[in-house]
């Protein structure tokens, strides 16, 4: 399972776990 959040960065994919990766 994992979500995808938009960061001002750009989106960022995270984890079940909470490790998030840009």
């Amino acid at each position: 399972k994992s979500t995808v959040r938009w960061s001002a960065g750009g989106p960022i994919a995270t984890s079940c776990s909470g490790i998030g990766a840009p």
